[in-house]
């Protein structure tokens, strides 16, 4: 089953990571969060829906034209003809990024990250992206087709950008972050202590 993230909230997310799942347990001893770094702990998975996740959920604000190689492609820099000579051979005018990367293009080039936290502070869901989706990676599509035939006008079809390696860990090098993930944990276990 999949899950819509613009219906998640803050609190369920919580849940499903200190419990597991979005109920609180009535035990307080099933409260109690497994060892995360123990080989054993299999973690909780949540199939996000990416349609709904890219269109009105934290993905919203990713786009094409923040991709290195999509923003190489479009610069009409000196750069294009050196890339387009190292990739394609001699009278190819058609690539896919599949190839490309077979061909030796970094996997940096297709990706980008996003930093919620960061963007669109004013928005009604700013604390809700900010907190759980944090940053985000998304990449092209190995089937997207790079065209050259118009060496002045290349394009790409088939192109989508789709999220992918996102999680809700608690884990980061961010300061302010780490702060947030205890006070949060520490606010959420003494509310539902005095339940």
């Amino acid at each position: 089953m999949s899950i819509n993230a613009s219906t998640l909230s803050l609190e369920d997310m919580i849940k499903f990571y200190l419990y597991g799942n979005a109920e609180i347990p009535q035990d307080y001893a099933d409260r109690l969060r497994p060892d995360v770094t123990a080989a054993n702990y299999p973690g909780v998975a949540l199939d996000i829906n990416a349609v709904d996740f890219m269109t009105v959920g934290p993905g919203r604000y990713a786009n094409l034209s923040q991709v290195p190689l999509v923003r190489l492609i479009f610069s009409g820099s000196a750069g294009l003809l050196d890339f387009r000579n190292a990739f394609l051979p001699a009278g190819q005018t058609t690539i896919t990024v599949g190839a490309l990367l077979n061909a030796g293009l970094n996997m940096s080039d297709i990706e980008t990250t996003l930093s919620q936290y960061e963007m669109d502070t004013s928005s009604s869901d700013y604390i809700y992206r900010g907190y759980v989706w944090s940053t985000e990676q998304f990449r092209l599509n190995n089937d997207a087709v790079i065209d050259f035939t118009d060496q002045n006008n290349p394009t790409i079809t088939n192109v989508t950008l789709r999220p992918f390696n996102d999680d809700f860990d608690y884990i980061s090098g961010n300061s302010i972050i780490q702060l947030s993930n205890v006070l949060s944990y520490a606010s959420e276990e003494g509310r539902l202590a005095e339940k």
